[in-house]
């Protein structure tokens, strides 16, 4: 989780892990990635607010905030690599 002083947002990489992703339906995925996605954009958010400290009165989990969901996957060459799942951002999960 970072914060991204020039584009004023809260920047979160979230890990899902492998075998839930692969067996958990489309709809269950959705709605645990958008809970998910809410809870680190709000999370974030206070601690933006904390280390700046300052209330950020405009701050907006919608538009402050993106979530890159990402899983580990094993290359063709044995190598473990990532995968992008979805992103979460202006109050959408969008499904890579």
């Amino acid at each position: 989780m970072s914060y991204d002083r020039d584009e004023k947002r809260v920047v979160v990489k979230g890990f899902v892990d492998p075998d839930w992703v692969a067996n958990a339906k489309v709809d269950e995925v959705k709605k645990v990635l958008m809970k998910q996605g809410t809870d680190y954009c709000v999370n974030g958010l206070m601690l933006a607010e904390a280390e700046a400290g300052e209330v950020l009165a405009s701050a907006n989990v919608k538009s402050d905030c993106s979530v890159h969901f990402f899983t580990w996957v094993t290359g063709k060459d044995g190598t473990p690599t990532t995968k992008d799942i979805a992103v979460a951002e202006g109050g959408q999960l969008i499904l890579k």
